[in-house]
């Protein structure tokens, strides 16, 4: 296998597509793999003369990183984590599973009906299929992008203009991507990527497993689902490239032993990354911020002393850092 340089979009997405990232690991291929990944988080956001905290900033000081399903993605950027497929194509493959299912003869009267009720009830049952294929993984993301860069801290998404922090992991493969686990770059291109055949194969497991699809890794169809279906959460549109994004991408069956935090409604959805913790920036600009030192700034050393956290403010007007003691 050739190096590949991820940041070629055409030949990164063309190894995605192949599903041959479950044969090996992917990040022992890459041209270039970065030393550190980083988290921008905010604070909280100014609402008219109020100030909204953001309870989550918490978590992240203690190393906890969320995992989300990817249909919360949709939420920032209405084409990140969706499907184009053929719906021609995915008539015919449910037409297909229903002649399977039910025994039906292939006589063209009862082929027609059966194809026109699929027909009539393609968007629902795309979406069904769609929103079950979302939830058989999550992700955390991470950014190349270090405390320097502008883009991160003016980006409502991530810091609302500058008021917040940039947390520096070290990455190592022990932590970001053990075994099955893949930490992977997202791509970013505007073509049109159709996962009909990925859809397809997911609503065949569907039929044989049921909600048990990761029970039965053992299945070569199985195991080439698992690898071509995180593809489509590792995509976007080349106005997001400015993000330098990654993603760890945790399929159902890595839940119980990779996600060790449990969530209120009990779903493994947590991961400690305190071992990864090398440094924090806050932007300056959080001195603005209501109770600043006495809450914020208290609570940030309180957790970083003894755990060997360096803590800094960084000032966007100098483009430079200076340690917090």
């Amino acid at each position: 296998m050739c190096s590949i340089d991820y940041h070629n979009s055409a030949d990164y997405i063309q190894l995605l597509r192949s599903g041959r990232i479950s044969n090996f690991h992917v990040l022992d291929y890459f041209t270039y793999v970065p030393d550190y990944l980083y988290k921008f988080k905010s604070f909280g956001k100014w609402n008219e003369n109020q100030w909204k905290e953001d309870k989550h900033w918490k978590d992240i000081i203690n190393g906890i990183l969320f995992f989300c399903v990817p249909a919360i993605f949709n939420k920032n950027d209405p084409d990140d984590c969706k499907f184009q497929c053929n719906k021609d194509d995915v008539i015919k493959h449910l037409l297909h599973l229903l002649e399977e299912q039910f025994s039906i003869k292939h006589n063209h009267n009862v082929s027609n009906s059966a194809k026109n009720l699929v027909s009539n009830l393609t968007e629902c049952f795309i979406n069904c299929y769609l929103k079950r294929l979302q939830e058989t993984s999550r992700i955390c993301c991470f950014t190349e992008n270090n405390e320097t860069n502008k883009f991160m801290w003016d980006d409502d998404n991530f810091t609302s203009k500058g008021y917040g922090l940039c947390v520096k992991y070290k990455f190592n493969k022990e932590i970001f991507s053990p075994g099955t686990i893949n930490c992977l770059p997202v791509a970013y291109t505007n073509e049109n990527m159709d996962f009909t055949s990925e859809l397809c194969l997911f609503m065949d497991l569907v039929q044989k497993y049921g909600d048990q699809i990761s029970e039965h890794i053992d299945d070569p169809k199985v195991r080439e689902f698992t690898a071509k279906a995180s593809t489509y959460t590792l995509i976007k549109k080349q106005k997001y490239q400015n993000e330098n994004e990654w993603r760890i991408v945790v399929p159902q069956n890595r839940y119980e032993n990779y996600l060790t935090i449990k969530n209120e409604n009990s779903e493994n959805c947590k991961r400690n990354f305190i071992s990864a913790m090398e440094a924090i920036y806050i932007n300056s600009k959080c001195s603005e911020i209501p109770n600043w030192n006495d809450y914020y700034l208290a609570f940030i050393k309180d957790k970083c002393s003894g755990r060997g956290i360096d803590l800094f403010y960084y000032d966007e007007q100098s483009d430079s850092s200076y340690k917090i003691d």
